[in-house]
């Protein structure tokens, strides 16, 4: 077990979510940022589906959709004629919609989590120097009012962005390329007819402008291929955004009361490595993208969603060391993902790009098919993102005729109208826990299995009415939902893990090598926070 605190540097909301994950799980963690306030800039805005899920696990979910602004839709314009709309409706699970809300909402309200949890942000905090080897690492953190000072952790994770200093201090390569031109973005007030429920992406002969909603007349503006921006030699103002909007937003189109406006390079790299010994990356610090989509904040969020349980349960002594080497083989490939749906969006919405008349002939056609909606919409809401063929993902057993519907490595899909202690419960509040959840379908045998795991997991016994057996909490499942959704049949188990996402589904008697690779036999379950249905 660790004797010194996990170092996050980086209080965005990719380190605040790491925390709060470690913190949850009992371990001792610190966060060091260098700026001495939170951001007050809207910064990303879009929170997608497979976020949404992730914050409901922490209880935090409506505080945002109370503040957010739903969208519903995405409508795709070549020279101002509707080429494409993407229904959001078609995202699988309770939250069929992007949440438009400023980033500051966001990280206000994970601080909110972290200060519950007694784990102080320590702002003004710079590391400035940093040495490790296989007992630990030590961090040189300048502080504005006191000097440096060494700090002793026994991990360290740069969260801190795309300039990550974590990142430089491993000398780690950050391999890519800068798009060749500049982005302007503006969150201003616009009057004109369209509804504030979908986004609005326009390309033309003159550029693309897209234009997201916060709801209340106020939208985000983003329009790329601008000229002198981020070099600061000409700070973009007002005026500069009117004359982008009118030549490349619709004729009604009027904007005013500007609260943000500024200018950026977007750029598509990646580091080669997540981790280097007992430092970790994540979030910006290992991969960056262009803002198409929405996608940089929730990828982020989805590599402290998967960090978190680990590094938790190894700290606390629950789990194998060797859990952590999963990190990166689980990750890397939903970054590299990321990168190349960006990168695709870019390239087949360019105002310039040479098959723009395919374009608008294919995609009318293509997106009236409810596949492609399905699919569009799945890669959109990062309910796409799987671990299947992971190093966690076990395979099923041979005794097995037919794949389950839902397989080791996938999201865990909601299913509601089960039952618990004679309440109406579903399959997201049984799983809003820190530690593993197993769903047994009767007659599995697991006692003599899951004896060693006992304090690390919880088990629910799916059946009909939900009467006990061997200790089990009993969930009631009596038009068979869970069981035909998840493919269980009699004697199966489905261990889901942590973050959300399916360890295992199958015969009882494959479960041991999955639990093997996740935790440590006869290991005590630390306190947790946030454990509670």
């Amino acid at each position: 077990m660790s004797r010194e605190p996990i170092v996050v540097v980086g209080a965005g909301p990719t380190g605040a979510l790491l925390g709060i994950e470690l913190a949850r799980r009992g371990a001792d963690v610190r966060i060091i940022e260098k700026a001495p306030a939170p951001p007050k800039e809207s910064r990303a805005n879009g929170v997608q589906s497979r976020t949404l899920e992730l914050f409901a696990r922490l209880g935090i979910v409506d505080e945002l959709l109370s503040i957010g602004n739903r969208v519903r839709a995405f409508n795709y314009y070549s020279e101002f004629r509707r080429i494409m709309r993407l229904d959001l409706g078609h995202i699988e699970g309770p939250y069929p919609f992007m949440l438009q809300v400023p980033q500051y909402e966001t990280q206000r309200v994970l601080d909110g989590y972290l200060e519950r949890l007694g784990v102080p942000i320590e702002r003004g905090v710079e590391v400035v120097g940093m040495s490790h080897d296989h007992n630990g690492v030590k961090l040189t953190a300048s502080r504005r009012d006191s000097g440096s000072q060494e700090v002793s952790a026994s991990y360290v994770v740069g969260c801190d962005g795309a300039h990550s200093t974590v990142r430089h201090q491993l000398q780690m390569p950050f391999e890519g390329q800068p798009y060749e031109w500049d982005w302007l973005g503006a969150d201003v007030e616009v009057d004109w007819e369209l509804p504030d429920s979908e986004v609005n992406i326009f390309i033309s002969t003159s550029g693309v402008l897209a234009c997201l909603p916060f709801g209340g007349g106020r939208w985000r503006l983003l329009t790329p291929k601008i000229v002198n921006g981020s070099n600061g030699s000409h700070a973009p103002d007002l005026d500069q955004v009117r004359a982008l909007v009118e030549r490349r937003g619709p004729a009604s189109m009027k904007i005013d009361k500007p609260t943000w406006i500024g200018a950026f390079r977007a750029s598509r790299r990646s580091a080669p490595h997540y981790r280097q010994g007992r430092v970790f990356l994540a979030g910006d610090a290992v991969h960056i993208h262009s803002p198409a989509a929405g996608q940089g904040m929730n990828t982020g969020l989805g590599d402290a969603a998967n960090l978190g349980w680990k590094l938790g349960l190894v700290a606390t002594g629950q789990a194998p060391a060797s859990l952590l080497d999963t990190y990166e083989p689980e990750r890397a490939p939903v970054a590299q993902g990321v990168i190349a749906l960006t990168h695709g969006i870019m390239r087949v919405f360019d105002s310039t790009t040479p098959w723009r008349g395919l374009r608008d002939r294919v995609l009318p056609v293509a997106s009236r098919s409810r596949l492609v909606q399905r699919q569009l919409s799945s890669r959109l809401s990062q309910q796409w993102v799987s671990y299947r063929g992971g190093p966690l993902a076990a395979a099923e057993p041979r005794s097995i005729r037919r794949a389950p519907a839902v397989r080791a490595g996938d999201r865990a899909p909601q299913v509601t109208a089960l039952s618990l202690g004679g309440e109406e419960t579903s399959l997201f509040d049984l799983i809003a826990r820190p530690e593993h959840t197993m769903l047994v379908a009767g007659g599995s045998g697991l006692t003599a299995r899951i004896a060693p795991y006992e304090e690390a997991v919880t088990v629910f016994e799916v059946g009909d009415l939900g009467a006990e057996s061997f200790g089990a909490l009993s969930v009631g499942d009596p038009a068979g939902r869970l069981r035909k959704r998840y493919g269980l049949q009699p004697g199966w188990v489905c261990a889901i893990r942590p973050d959300g996402y399916v360890g295992y589904i199958g015969e009882a008697s494959g479960l041991q090598d999955y639990l093997s690779k996740c935790l440590l036999a006869g290991a005590s379950r630390r306190n947790t926070v946030g454990a509670a249905i």
